[in-house]
Formats: C-alpha cells, sequence, structure tokens
C-alpha cells in the first residue's frame, strides 16, 4: 500500500468524500500548505502515513497549537481525519497526495 497523505479538513461532514463534502484542509490562519516540518503548513497537515499490505497504519504525531476543545477555533472537533490515495509531496494546495479515500468525522467523546 505505501505512504498516503493524512489531512484534517474543515468540516465533519463524509457523506460525499469523492466530492469532498469535507471541505479543503483546515487552516485557520490560511497558512500555504506543507508537510508538518515546514515552516509554513495548514494546522490540518498531518504529512504522511505508512500504510502496510494487511491495510494497517499507525501515525504518532503531535500538533502544537491545535486541541479537541470544541470553542476554540483551532480544535479538531467538527472537522474529519482523511486519507488520501498517495503520499503528500509538501507542494500544491494540498499536497498533491490525490482522492480522499477514507474519511472519519471528530466528534467530542
Amino acid at each position: 500500500m505505501g505512504k498516503k497523505g493524512l489531512h484534517i479538513h474543515e468540516t465533519d461532514d463524509c457523506s460525499a468524500i469523492a466530492q469532498k463534502s469535507m471541505g479543503g484542509h483546515f487552516a485557520p490562519k490560511d497558512e500555504d500548505h506543507g508537510l508538518p516540518t515546514a515552516s509554513e503548513h495548514h494546522l490540518g497537515d498531518l504529512g504522511n502515513i505508512t500504510i502496510a499490505d494487511d491495510g494497517q497504519g499507525k501515525l504518532k504525531i503531535t500538533i502544537p497549537s491545535a486541541n479537541l476543545n470544541p470553542a476554540d477555533p483551532k480544535s479538531f472537533i467538527g472537522k474529519a481525519i482523511v486519507l488520501h490515495e498517495a503520499d503528500d509531496k509538501g507542494s500544491g494546495k494540498s499536497g498533491n497526495s490525490g482522492k480522499p479515500i477514507a474519511c472519519a468525522p471528530i466528534k467530542p467523546s
């Protein structure tokens, strides 16, 4: 399977991921896209996750200033985590990581 781009998107609407019902990458300060290590990147740019042939993958990442407080404008609550078909190259508006292939809403517990 290989590397796949992983991003937080603007809304938690995963009803039509091919039509991007979840909106674009979460960028509350209208930053340019980049990998998490770049000096400028969307708050929702998580980089890449490696997916094994059995479909399993794990990514451990800390996103400074992001949180799960629904009242905060930098909160991931009410957004969606989206897996893309290819690796995020860190360029362009969305990393050139291809079509979204999986989406999961981020809800409060």
